[in-house]
């Protein structure tokens, strides 16, 4: 309950609004109010997505759709609790090489991902991400997965360790300097006081891979990466247009 009877109500009702902080915003994300006060989404199986998921554990990684998607497109700041997530990114230049990114995730038992890079700010069109929970684990990660990586893929793909999501170094510089302010580690322990964490942990079916690997190589076509072809018998899946040109006759002119 609350006590009407004391010093500047009125401040005291703004540091517990919660609704009037992020209410609005929350709907417009697809969340709705639960009867017990608190905030949830139904969130659908991401089916249509570019990445393959492999290896995935119970971890703090789960909580990315409260920290990534939902704080962070409401304000903009880095959360705190994301400066402990740790990268090992792989940069894959061609769609041939993504396929093999794939077979050795597959070997090396770590939660990780592969997939198109769709970003407008990314210029690449492949990555893969080894994921870990501290910089001394992500450290370890990379001594492990870099040689295997370079070996079986290829010496000059890069493979190197960053801290979080690339959104949040380009709104507010390298995650790991950043010093959150006051006001913005009182507003997330109001996130988690308020909402509800998604925790149920989707896995991709074998139809859902073989959707995504299509999507893959479409998406090579598209943009002029010709080693799709690998994986079509040499067959170009494009449509072909039918080419004119000027045909010469036995004279050496031109036919009318």
């Amino acid at each position: 309950m609350i006590d009407t009877t004391q010093k500047n109500l009125y401040l005291k009702l703004h540091e517990l609004d919660f609704n009037g902080k992020a209410g609005k915003k929350l709907q417009q994300l697809g969340y709705r109010k639960q009867y017990d006060g608190r905030w949830s989404k139904a969130v659908s199986p991401g089916w249509d997505g570019p990445w393959i998921h492999q290896h995935r554990a119970m971890s703090r990684r789960r909580m990315c759709d409260l920290w990534h998607q939902t704080f962070f497109t409401i304000t903009g700041q880095t959360p705190t609790y994301c400066k402990d997530c740790w990268k090992v990114v792989v940069n894959i230049p061609t769609v041939e090489k993504l396929f093999q990114l794939y077979e050795v995730q597959k070997k090396l038992n770590h939660t990780c991902k592969c997939g198109l890079e769709l970003r407008p700010t990314d210029s690449r069109k492949y990555g893969g991400y080894f994921y870990n929970d501290s910089k001394e684990e992500g450290l370890d990660c990379l001594e492990k997965v870099k040689p295997v990586i370079q070996s079986e893929i290829g010496s000059d793909v890069d493979v190197f360790l960053k801290c979080a999501c690339s959104e949040y170094e380009i709104a507010n510089g390298p995650p790991e300097d950043y010093v959150a302010p006051p006001e913005q580690l009182l507003l997330e322990s109001m996130f988690e006081k308020h909402i509800v964490p998604n925790t149920v942990s989707f896995e991709q079916s074998l139809d859902d891979i073989a959707y995504t690997m299509l999507k893959w190589i479409h998406h090579a076509a598209e943009h002029g990466d010709l080693t799709y072809m690998k994986f079509t018998d040499g067959v170009d899946i494009l449509p072909q247009m039918k080419k004119y040109q000027r045909e010469n006759n036995e004279n050496g002119k031109d036919s009318t």
